[in-house]
Parts: structure tokens; C-alpha cells; sequence
């Protein structure tokens, strides 16, 4: 079924790169959007498929939630035929889709190659924004026994471990590419947010930014030397790189809209975000190319 109900714009940006394993890319400069497709109702971004060719996001419009594919080669969208009602794609391995089945308590995996489903989690207590780890291991939120925290789910034994026990709420879990840690975001008051990086081995954390904003949806670039997240530091919500060799924060996009859930490349180049205005959202893709390391 072919769609034409979301939303791309394909930019590039320019951006500073810690130094770091393969951080030395080609230098360009900030231009123009190259394409863009008019859409209607919410869309969130996904995740990339393994080539970075395809893109898949989540259309939500009059009480429905659906998954897109689309194809960054040609623009070509399609809504995908998944058999577990209104679901949203909350990331991308390979040929799995990870989903949180709205409103049911659920994740499933659907594979795009074969069709294949298989609902992993089914609870009574609520259960948001899962993410793949490493080999059979899925992270996600949930809020059983009270305050929203951080579980682990094995695939094969079926095993759930609560891995934070936190009053506070806590989610957003994002695997660093090397598996030895987790970097999520935890409420600390009011409107304020922090991003925490969990090690766990050693079950030692470390909160990595400190400001009385909303700073969340971590997600790891694929060289471990920085966190992109988005902030409402400056007022509205932007995004922002953070270089943990010396926990710098620089803006990589900073506009009068509000931009949200960033999703970094397989090949750490592109970053996939919402924007939202005027009460409708879209979802851009910036090309992240790197000059230098991060400011000492």
C-alpha cells in the first residue's frame, strides 16, 4: 500500500567531530534542502535499515498508528501490513522492526524480509520506547511498580531484569555501539530532564548534562565519542552534540521549531529528527559531516 502522508527534507550540516575511531570524514558545508514531501498528522522517526537507504517512521493521524517505509533512493513511501493493530516502530536492526504496540502494554518484532512476527512482551503494566541491544537483548520503559525504569528483556529465555530502580522516571535506553553501556534520560524535577550513561558491568552511572532543561532521547554516534539528544535549553527544543571527552554541548540544529527524537545512521553521516510546527509535524534529514575533533 503506497502512502504519501509523511514528510522529508534532506539537508546537510556541517558539525564537530571528537576525536575518536573513524571520526575523520569529509568536510562540507551547510546547504539547501534537496527534497521534501507534504504530509498531514504526527510522524516519528524510526530508525534506518541496514544500508541507510530505507527509513521507517510512524504516522499517527485521527486515533491511527502506522509504520512507513521509506525508500530514500527514490522517495517511494509504503504503509507496511503488520498484523498487531495500531503500532509505532521505535527502532530498526537489520531486517527487525522493534514496536510498542499503542496502548496494549506490548512489544512485538515484525521482519520485513519474510513477514514474520512475534509479539516478545506482553504485560499489564504500560511499556515504551523499546531498543534493540546487543544479540537477543531488548531495553524499554516501563512503569511496573510505579515510577517509569529501565528493563532488559532477553529474547531466548524470555528473561525481564529491572535494571534501574530509580523514584525518579527514567527512560529512553540506547545501547553504546560497543555494549558495555546504556545512556537514557531521568526526570530530576519539574520540566527537567538529565542524560545519565549507565555501565553495566559495574551498575555505575554518571549524569552527563546538568541544566534545569529538558534534555533527552540520547542516541550514541556510531564511533562512541558523542550523544546526540535534543534540548529545550534555548527555549524551544533543538538538538545538540555532546563530546564526552570533555562533556562540550555544541547545537547542531537550532531553528525556531521545535525538533525532537533524532536517529543517527548506521554509518554515523545522516541523522533522521522531528520537526514540529504550526501543530503538525515532519520528519528531516540532515547529513552530518565532520571537520576536526571536539574543542579541547
Amino acid at each position: 500500500m503506497k502512502s504519501s502522508t509523511i514528510a522529508f527534507i534532506v539537508s546537510s550540516l556541517a558539525v564537530q567531530a571528537c576525536s575518536g575511531p573513524d571520526s575523520s570524514l569529509p568536510d562540507s558545508d551547510i546547504s539547501e534542502p534537496q527534497t521534501a514531501f507534504i504530509s498531514q498528522g504526527k510522524v516519528y522517526p524510526g530508525g534506518w535499515g541496514d544500508d541507510d537507504n530505507q527509513f521507517f517512521a510512524t504516522h499517527h493521524q485521527d486515533d491511527t498508528w502506522r509504520v512507513i517505509q521509506i525508500d530514500l533512493i527514490t522517495g517511494e513511501m509504503e504503509t507496511l501490513d503488520i498484523p498487531h493493530g495500531n503500532v509505532g516502530v521505535s527502532d530498526v536492526s537489520g531486517p527487525e522492526l522493534l514496536l510498542e504496540i499503542v496502548g496494549d502494554g506490548g512489544v512485538a518484532i515484525y521482519n520485513i524480509n519474510d513477514g514474520s512476527s512475534d509479539t516478545i512482551i506482553k504485560t499489564s503494566d504500560n511499556v515504551w520506547h523499546p531498543s534493540f541491544g546487543s544479540s537477543d537483548i531488548v531495553f524499554f520503559d516501563s512503569d511496573q511498580g510505579g515510577e517509569l525504569n529501565i528493563h532488559r528483556f532477553d529474547r531466548k529465555t524470555r528473561e525481564r531484569v529491572k535494571l534501574t530502580n530509580n523514584p525518579a522516571s527514567e527512560q529512553g535506553a540506547k545501547l553504546s555501539p560497543d555494549g558495555s553501556k546504556i545512556a537514557f534520560h531521568r526526570h530530576m524535577g519539574d520540566d527537567n530532564y538529565d542524560l545519565v550513561i549507565l555501565d553495566l558491568a559495574s551498575q555505575s552511572e554518571s549524569i552527563v548534562t546538568n541544566s534545569l532543561a529538558d534534555d533527552s532521547y540520547p542516541q550514541w554516534t556510531p564511533n562512541e565519542t558523542s550523544i546526540i539528544f535534543s534540548s529545550n535549553r534555548s527555549g524551544n527544543f533543538d538538538l545538540y552534540q555532546l563530546c564526552l571527552a570533555n562533556n562540550k554541548i555544541s547545537p547542531l540544529v537550532n531553528t525556531e521549531q521545535d525538533e525532537k527524537y533524532p536517529r543517527v545512521s548506521n554509518r554515523g553521516d545522516k541523522i533522521a529528527y522531528q520537526v514540529n510546527q504550526a501543530g503538525t509535524s515532519e520528519i528531516k534529514i540532515t547529513t552530518l559531516t565532520y571537520s576536526g575533533d571536539c574543542p579541547a
